[in-house]
């Protein structure tokens, strides 16, 4: 098991000015498991501080890259939990900013 703490602060920007945005509620994100070398495994996303959540993000299974969007809302310092869940071995993760919501 792992968990890993991502902010998102530097990385929501206002359209056409790319200005940070310091009044972002939630993220648009694009979630993808690459190459999980065990399985079956799950991420999941959410605000930081708040409780881990009863539902994952993306499910995966061994070698299958997988892909799923979410809207995660942002923690109190524009920041998200990761947390990747799976018996033994590693899988990398992306995770890309569509955008976000005020």
């Amino acid at each position: 098991r792992s968990r890993s703490t991502r902010s998102l602060h530097g990385e929501s920007r206002e359209p056409g000015t790319g200005k940070r945005s310091a009044t972002a509620l939630a993220a648009a994100l694009n979630v993808v498991a690459v190459q999980p070398t065990d399985g079956p495994g799950f991420l999941t996303l959410f605000p930081t501080g708040s409780p881990f959540p009863p539902t994952s993000t993306i499910n995966y299974r061994t070698g299958i890259v997988r892909a799923n969007n979410a809207i995660i809302p942002m923690g109190t310092l524009k920041d998200i939990t990761v947390h990747c869940q799976q018996g033994t071995g590693t899988a990398h993760m992306v995770i890309d900013v569509n955008g976000y919501f005020q």
